[in-house]
């Protein structure tokens, strides 16, 4: 039997739960970011049972275009480790195997670092291509 597909309203309304929370987030790993916690440090600040907002049926891509619109008006302007990280708590939330990966990224001279969100159903460059990963952030015991 298949599932009827979600109305308007509950779409709405689950986009609006996802952004509440993804400001939330953000302004968390903002502050220990900004705090110069350790990626170990956030590792353990990335727990499975915490959020659970996003259902079933919001593909991963949507998330991350959640968060990242709601990055773009937040007044702290997180970049892009809160961002990570935030979209990252909330697809773990829901069920799903994701991680921060981070990278870096040497040109004229200059040592550039990104972070962004590794998941089985994302593109697996996803505009990170200039970047070389050096390590992911990942949740202690999430999945065993």
């Amino acid at each position: 039997m298949t599932s009827r597909p979600p109305s308007a309203s509950t779409v709405h309304h689950t986009h609006l739960r996802v952004a509440i929370t993804a400001a939330w987030l953000l302004t968390k790993y903002w502050w220990l970011a900004r705090r110069g916690a350790s990626p170990a440090t956030l590792a353990t600040r990335l727990t499975v049972r915490s959020v659970r907002v996003v259902p079933a049926w919001l593909p991963s891509p949507r998330v991350l275009a959640i968060v990242s619109r709601v990055a773009g008006v937040h007044p702290l302007r997180p970049e892009c480790l809160p961002q990570a990280l935030t979209a990252c708590q909330l697809l773990l939330g829901a069920g799903r195997a994701a991680s921060v990966r981070l990278g870096v990224d040497r040109k004229a001279g200059q040592l550039r670092a990104h972070a962004w969100v590794h998941a089985a159903d994302l593109p697996e460059d996803h505009g990170r291509d200039a970047f070389v990963p050096i390590g992911d952030i990942q949740p202690p015991n999430a999945w065993r």
